[in-house]
């Protein structure tokens, strides 16, 4: 594990294009007060047109609609090892 990233902490934003051409760095901040601690992660799947974020500290998995940032459910498993979202379906890998 890398010593200077075990505390560090994750905050989401928007940042338009327009606004980084222009030099404007201001964006909004998407997920409300979450916040991802490495080593979580956040995955975009335009395809489906959801984000994932998985927060390790609660073995919980949140799934977000892309377009508004709403949380759309949480699934907590402390067995999940890792997940797949395809055709509107979850495919879950848990150890056993």
């Amino acid at each position: 594990m890398i010593p200077e990233r075990r505390n560090s902490n994750m905050f989401c934003r928007t940042l338009s294009i327009a606004d980084l051409k222009q030099g404007l760095n201001v964006g909004q901040q998407v997920f409300g007060d979450f916040i991802l601690k490495y080593p979580d992660f956040i995955e975009f799947d335009d395809l489906n047109k959801k984000i994932v974020t998985m927060h390790s500290e609660e073995c919980a998995l949140r799934v977000w609609d892309i377009s508004t940032y709403k949380l759309i459910f949480v699934l907590k498993n402390d067995k999940l090892e890792e997940f797949k979202i395809c055709n509107g379906v979850i495919l879950l890998i848990l150890e056993r």
